[in-house]
C-alpha cells in the first residue's frame, strides 16, 4: 500500500502559477503587465476544448487578467473568454501565451522527450 501512495490525489501537485509578459501594449505603471497563467488538470480541459483545443486551453489557464470580467468583455464586444483572447491579443501575442501555456501543462516536455527518443 505504502508503493501507491506516490499515486495518491494528496501527492500529485501541478506546477506552480507562472507569471509572463504576452504583450508590451497592455500596461500597469509604466511597465508591461504581466498575465498569470495555471496549470490544469485533464477534467478541467475535456469540459473547456469541446471546440478548439487550445484555444479552451488557454481560456481555462489564464487567472490573470480575469477572462470572466464583464466589463472586459464588453470592451472588446466578445461573447467568450476564447473570443475575449481572440479579440485582444495580435497572433504573435496569441501565440506567445499558448507556447507559455503548452509548457507548463507538460506538452513541450512530451514533445522533447518524443525527439529525443526518435534520435536515439
Amino acid at each position: 500500500m505504502e508503493e501507491m501512495r506516490a499515486f495518491f490525489q494528496e501527492s500529485a501537485y501541478l506546477p506552480e502559477d507562472r507569471e509572463i509578459v504576452v504583450s508590451e501594449r497592455f500596461r500597469k505603471g509604466g511597465r508591461p503587465a504581466a498575465w498569470r497563467i495555471r496549470a490544469l488538470r485533464e477534467e478541467e480541459m475535456t469540459a473547456e476544448a469541446e471546440k478548439d483545443q487550445y484555444a479552451g486551453l488557454c481560456a481555462a489557464a489564464v487567472t490573470e487578467p480575469e477572462l470572466s470580467d464583464a466589463g472586459l468583455w464588453e470592451s472588446y464586444g466578445a461573447k467568450s473568454k476564447e473570443e475575449l483572447l481572440q479579440k485582444m491579443l495580435t497572433p504573435g501575442e496569441y501565440l506567445r501565451l499558448l507556447e507559455a501555456v503548452l509548457e507548463l501543462n507538460g506538452y513541450r516536455k512530451r514533445k522533447q522527450e518524443r525527439k529525443e527518443t526518435a534520435k536515439n
